[in-house]
């Protein structure tokens, strides 16, 4: 073999080994950047799943809250046309109270059913003024019903009435807005 075949055969094993070495790493970094940027659209869907989870559990929370501060303007309301109001009937304060009583009755029990929705998000300080919220206009509905009696009875003190009516509404107005700051925070 001359010296030109030996040049010949080293360069066509350079170029072999060199190719073989090239399609291998280019191979290993295609296979690496395949894997990464797998692992990476995992890790958002994942993100997004838990985000989309989130959200709907504050929904279903806001659902909760809303319909409590619904409530607890109801309650007002009524509490606020007793007090301000002298030209109703005895007959027709019965009449509305019942319904009223029994409306909140039966949205209260389909609340305690939901309640377990703001659990599931896991946020104390929302945890927090949802319930605040919901215990504040449970033991003022209860109020409500020794309040007709009183009405009914005309013993009641206006004054004193409507401040505690109106610390009522403050309240539950500061209950649904920590409530909403928080669930705004949650879902950005």
């Amino acid at each position: 073999m001359t010296q030109e075949t030996i040049n010949l055969l080293i360069g066509g094993g350079i170029a072999i080994v060199a190719s073989s070495l090239g399609a291998a790493l280019g191979y290993w970094f295609q296979t690496r950047n395949e894997t990464r940027k797998r692992k990476w659209e995992l890790e958002d869907r994942r993100y997004n799943e838990a985000r989309d989870i989130l959200k709907q559990r504050v929904k279903q929370a806001e659902e909760y809250v809303t319909q409590y501060f619904q409530m607890a303007i109801d309650i007002y309301n009524l509490e606020n046309d007793l007090l301000t109001i002298s030209r109703h009937t005895v007959s027709e304060i019965e009449k509305e109270s019942d319904s009223f009583i029994s409306k909140i009755r039966s949205q209260t029990n389909k609340l305690l059913q939901l309640s377990s929705w703001v659990y599931a998000i896991g946020e104390s300080k929302l945890e927090n003024s949802a319930f605040q919220l919901s215990d504040l206009v449970q033991s003022e509905f209860r109020y409500f019903e020794g309040f007709t009696a009183k009405w009914r009875t005309r013993e009641l003190d206006k004054d004193a009435e409507g401040a505690r009516l109106q610390k009522f509404k403050n309240n539950a107005r500061d209950y649904y807005l920590i409530f909403a700051q928080t669930q705004a925070h949650l879902t950005r």
